[in-house]
């Protein structure tokens, strides 16, 4: 289920791999081949604040990390296609949930 939370919507950019079965809600952003799994929960009533920048080194290490769990799950995992949303259906819907808010 994707939908809002607390009068916020989520944004979820077309090449996310979002399950079906997954819920997203609320002021959430799911960004370029992020993942939410099979039962997966992001729900976010208020955007977070954030306390300081991150440092080079963080923002690097954060990268690789993202960058390898992304690289093996799409090399040794196989979804059957109809358990995701389909990056048409992602966008037409955060298009939809936009005009539906007024965003």
């Amino acid at each position: 289920m994707i939908g809002p939370y607390r009068d916020t919507i989520p944004h979820i950019d077309p090449s996310a791999l979002v399950f079906r079965n997954a819920t997203v809600l609320g002021a959430v952003t799911v960004g370029p081949a992020a993942n939410v799994w099979p039962d997966g929960v992001l729900v976010a009533g208020n955007p977070a604040v954030v306390k300081r920048p991150l440092t080079d080194e963080e923002r690097t290490s954060l990268a690789r990390s993202a960058e390898t769990y992304v690289k093996c799950s799409r090399d040794y995992l196989t979804f059957a296609p109809r358990l995701l949303y389909s990056s048409e259906e992602l966008r037409r819907g955060d298009e939809q949930r936009h005009e539906h808010n007024g965003v």
